[in-house]
């Protein structure tokens, strides 16, 4: 019977022992600050098309979901599926 896993890997021991370099921090942090100041700019767009009944029934579909996964979330996937209940 063979091992599962990476063979290479030593129990006890990280594959990442750096962990995530400060620079890579540094930028992602920026690139958010970035993007967050066009986030008024962007939510006035999609509701702009999402209410426009020239546009394309799907352009204003996904425009509608990603307003609401901008202001709900995104929906969580289930890990398994209950069995539905007859009554």
């Amino acid at each position: 019977m063979s091992k599962m896993g990476n063979p290479n890997l030593l129990p006890g021991v990280s594959g990442n022992p750096g962990g995530r370099s400060r620079e890579l921090a540094q930028q992602q942090s920026a690139a958010r600050l970035k993007a967050a100041g066009h986030a008024n700019e962007v939510i006035a767009y999609l509701v702009k098309v999402m209410r426009n009944e020239a546009e394309a029934t799907p352009h204003r579909l996904k425009a509608g979901v990603e307003l609401l996964n901008r202001e709900l979330g995104t929906p969580q996937m289930p890990l398994f599926q209950l069995p539905q209940l007859i009554e």
